[in-house]
């Protein structure tokens, strides 16, 4: 009879130990998670307020940094006296091409007139040479013809129709002809030097005119190259000032509170695991200290 109270006593004890343990357990695991939780939520709102104050100052670091650049920017931006002086050398560069235009159109209608005089001098040079009659004897050739018909004329009349084989009319002949062919051979060397004067004076033309245009063309590659100098040193400055002043967008001094933020959320998870662990083995623990203590007290009212 006392052996089987005891056990039932024991079975009693395990019973009611385990809910009491339960109970025990959860009080005391309530007291370790709210003291773990409340050292967290300190350390939570230490690195919310970290990581808030310091967006907030590269937040204000940002816009500093804009604000420095749109100022360096104002201050390369071209002066008054710089945009005149690039606006002068621009209209110095329109005139420049204007008259090279002007002298290409005058030195093509030039040329158009000089260059058939100087193709034609050479060509007559060169018929002389050969010994033909260049177009510039024409009007000695005619003169020459009309003189060898009066001639042939008074001598027929004074000498007959047979005066070419009388020996006056020979001789005058022979005369007649020996005047007509050195009159020729003057006027073909006077020929020669006046196509060669007149060759070579449009060929100084020529010379002249290319030169001039030479000459504008140079000043308007000049004036192109000065402008567009002055115009990339302006426009280098202030890509300079803006790329050299470019704000650095990223937020800095984030990433190790980031990281602690992240291992507080994995440390309240541990705590829950924990929680739980602390309860099973707290309440484990009392339920065997009263298992044992109600069976020793049934065996106890057993025996008696």
């Amino acid at each position: 009879m006392g052996q089987t109270a005891a056990a039932i006593g024991g079975v009693a004890g395990g019973i009611i130990g385990d809910a009491v343990g339960l109970g025990v357990g959860a009080v005391q695991g309530d007291k370790v998670a709210r003291a773990a939780g409340r050292q967290q939520r300190k350390q939570r709102e230490a690195i919310d307020r970290y990581m808030v104050a310091q967006r907030q100052r590269e937040e204000e670091r940002i816009r500093r940094e804009e604000q420095q650049q749109a100022e360096a920017v104002r201050m390369a931006a071209p002066t008054d006296q710089e945009l005149a002086a690039v606006e002068a050398m621009y209209n110095q560069r329109v005139q420049a091409e204007q008259q090279l235009a002007n002298q290409i159109q005058q030195e093509e209608k030039l040329l158009s007139e000089i260059d058939p005089v100087i193709m034609e001098s050479a060509k007559q040079q060169h018929e002389i040479m050969k010994g033909k009659m260049a177009p510039i004897l024409d009007p000695l050739k005619r003169k020459q013809e009309l003189a060898e018909q009066k001639f042939e004329a008074n001598m027929q009349r004074r000498l007959g129709s047979s005066w070419r084989t009388s020996t006056a009319g020979a001789q005058a002949l022979m005369n007649f002809e020996t005047q007509q062919a050195n009159a020729m051979m003057d006027a073909q060397f006077g020929a020669m030097t006046s196509l060669r004067q007149t060759g070579a004076t449009a060929a100084s033309q020529r010379q002249q005119i290319k030169s001039q245009t030479q000459g504008l063309f140079g000043v308007a590659q000049k004036g192109v190259g000065t402008e567009f100098e002055a115009r990339n040193v302006l426009s280098g400055r202030q890509l300079n000032a803006f790329t050299s002043m470019r704000p650095d967008f990223g937020i800095k001094g984030m990433s190790q509170y980031e990281m602690a933020s992240a291992k507080l959320e994995g440390d309240e998870e541990t705590m829950e695991i924990l929680k739980a662990q602390n309860i099973a083995q707290t309440g484990r623990g009392a339920g065997k200290l009263f298992g044992k203590t109600s069976a020793a007290g049934g065996s106890l009212f057993g025996a008696g």
